[in-house]
This record gives C-alpha cells, sequence and structure tokens, in this order.
C-alpha cells in the first residue's frame, strides 16, 4: 500500500511554487498567500516532512486582516518553498505496507480489547493472559460529560494494549479493529 500525489497534482503545485520563485520583488494579495498556505497544508498529508516550509510563509500572514492587501516576497519565504519544491521533486511513493493483503492467520498474535462504563480490558487468547480495570468515575472530571466517557476508554482500551503488546514483544505489527470506533467518526 502506497500514497502519493496525484501526478496532476503534484505538477499544477510544483507550476506554483516556481511562480513564488520567481523574480524578486514580487508581491501577493494576502487571499493569495493563505491559498498557498492551505494548498500545501493540505500537501503535507503525503509530504508531512515539509512542514517547516510553511513557518516564514505564517510568519509574514501574522496579524494580516486585510484579504486584498499586499505582501511581499522576502529570501526567507523563497528559500522555504525552494527547499519544498525540490524535495518533492525528488520524492517517490511513500510506503505504508510491504504486504497489501494478509489474514488473520498471518498474525503473530490475535488480542481482543474492549470497554464498558465500568471497566476495560485486553485479552491474549493464545497466551491464556488478560488484562482488567475497573475505569474510576471522577477520572474524567471537567474533561468530557458521563455521557462521553464510554468514548474515551473505547480509545484508551486499544492504546493500552499496544502499549503492552510493545513491551512485552517490540516487533509486533498490529491492527485494531473495532465495531465502535468507526461509528464514531460517521457522520449517521
Amino acid at each position: 500500500m502506497s500514497y502519493t500525489l496525484p501526478e496532476e497534482l503534484q505538477e499544477k503545485l510544483l507550476t506554483e511554487l516556481k511562480m513564488w520563485m520567481d523574480p524578486k520583488g514580487t508581491c501577493h494579495t494576502v487571499r493569495r498567500w493563505q491559498h498557498m498556505a492551505g494548498w500545501l497544508n493540505w500537501c503535507f498529508n503525503v509530504y508531512p516532512l515539509l512542514r517547516p516550509a510553511l513557518s516564514n510563509v505564517y510568519e509574514k500572514l501574522r496579524f494580516k486582516t486585510n484579504p486584498s492587501g499586499s505582501i511581499w516576497i522576502n529570501n526567507a519565504v523563497r528559500e522555504d518553498l525552494r527547499w519544498a519544491l525540490e524535495k518533492i521533486e525528488q520524492s517517490r511513493r511513500r510506503y505504508l505496507l510491504h504486504s497489501v493483503a494478509w489474514s488473520s492467520n498471518d498474525a503473530t498474535f490475535t488480542l481482543y480489547c474492549d470497554a464498558c462504563p465500568t471497566g476495560m480490558g485486553f485479552w491474549y487468547p493464545d497466551l491464556d493472559l488478560a488484562f482488567y480495570s475497573p475505569t474510576p468515575d471522577d477520572s474524567l472530571e471537567g474533561l468530557v460529560d458521563r455521557k462521553g466517557t464510554i468514548f474515551y476508554f473505547v480509545f484508551y482500551a486499544p492504546y493500552v494494549m499496544r502499549v503492552h503488546t510493545r513491551q512485552e514483544f517490540p516487533v509486533v505489527l498490529s491492527f485494531i479493529p473495532t465495531t465502535s470506533t468507526p461509528s464514531t467518526f460517521s457522520p449517521c
């Protein structure tokens, strides 16, 4: 499994970045600067290590409130954007996994975890090993209402399981599907 910008969008981004390199003494509207910052920020989903390229752009945008106002491009911004442009041109696909598909039979261990308002736990069936912890009533005082607390523990239980698994078995790749977690992000 890999990810990259579609070729057409990458070419448009590179063309735009090259335009910002052109001649010294160039200025753009605040709106145009915001557009460029937003576009670059979006591409950081694919190129997360390029985030520093926006530091000077954000510095130039600070305290600017008039979208029609002009901002001059300085050398610091030009160099940051040139650096980003070079890195994007040199980049290749980013690979998340070497294997595209695997089954539960390929797993080193099978683990289960769950949470409810009164407790949370996880279980290694192959090792006949389980862990349980009650959830304290006042643990999230002021952070979430009692109704939303279950969602905290539903997300926290897999985290604790992963931390424990990494301590015991440092090279285990984990995949944690749950039934309630994806529905949290569903608009339905």
